[in-house]
């Protein structure tokens, strides 16, 4: 699932990236806090590169904590996913309990 897209306009070291598209979910009511809402989350990059969002410092440009920056390259559009390999999925099933006629 994908949750939007952003575009890398800096790399600002190995493990942290800018983005000048900014995502309305890491944006809490207290300016300068993240939601934590992409931490976990992959991105890939439309070169192929992906990796994972460790922390998100919201603003413009949006600041991205990754776990390796180097799959990246400064002008690269890149999707954010909910899900990725190695993560677990669980789908409650729904169960209804009926009272017996009388």
């Amino acid at each position: 699932m994908t949750l939007g897209i952003g575009r890398v306009s800096g790399i600002l070291g190995k493990q942290s990236i800018a983005s000048e598209i900014t995502h309305e979910y890491t944006r809490t009511v207290k300016k300068g806090h993240s939601t934590r809402f992409f931490d976990g989350k992959r991105i890939v990059g439309a070169n192929g590169g992906e990796t994972r969002v460790t922390a998100t410092v919201p603003g413009t440009p949006l600041m991205v904590d990754v776990e390796d920056s180097t799959v990246l390259s400064v002008g690269e559009t890149f999707t954010y996913h909910d899900l990725g390999p190695g993560d677990t999925v669980r789908v409650a099933w729904p169960r209804v309990h009926l009272a017996p006629a009388d």
